[in-house]
């Protein structure tokens, strides 16, 4: 049998190694919370509001689906999503090609336009929708 060839781990790595344990921890207990707490009964938030579940409901988890109509949502979604993602790779691979093959005036400047777009987020222009639909007196 052949020796593990690992060298020690050093203090820093342990401490590191702890620290992203204890990071895990923090990030994962309000999703685990949230799955106890939509397990308990409203009996069990009368009596204790932060306190373990003492019975195990998964039929809220039914009734939710069911009063929301879930299933329909889901189903809108799912063709919007696929409808939306053909078009999007139709489109991206017709400009691919339009830029890596063909040469013609203004084409750096479409590129750029389009690099533009991707690296700028979304959320940027949304204060400036906002004043804009507010200013045209289309808000609610």
């Amino acid at each position: 049998m052949s020796k593990s060839t690992r060298r020690p781990k050093r203090p820093e790595e342990h401490i590191l190694t702890i620290f992203l344990w204890i990071l895990m921890a923090v990030y994962f207990f309000p999703i685990i919370w949230m799955y106890v707490s939509a397990t308990r009964t409203t009996a069990d938030f009368v009596g204790t509001p932060l306190g373990i579940p003492s019975t195990f409901h998964p039929a809220n988890f039914v009734d939710a689906f069911v009063m929301a109509d879930i299933g329909h949502h889901f189903i809108v979604s799912l063709i919007v999503t696929v409808v939306s993602v053909g078009i999007v790779i139709s489109f991206g691979a017709l400009a691919a090609f339009s830029f890596s093959r063909l040469r013609y005036r203004g084409r750096t400047f479409i590129y750029s336009s389009f690099f533009i777009g991707l690296i700028l987020p979304v959320q940027s222009f949304l204060v400036g929708m906002f004043v804009l639909i507010k200013t045209a007196g289309l808000l609610n």
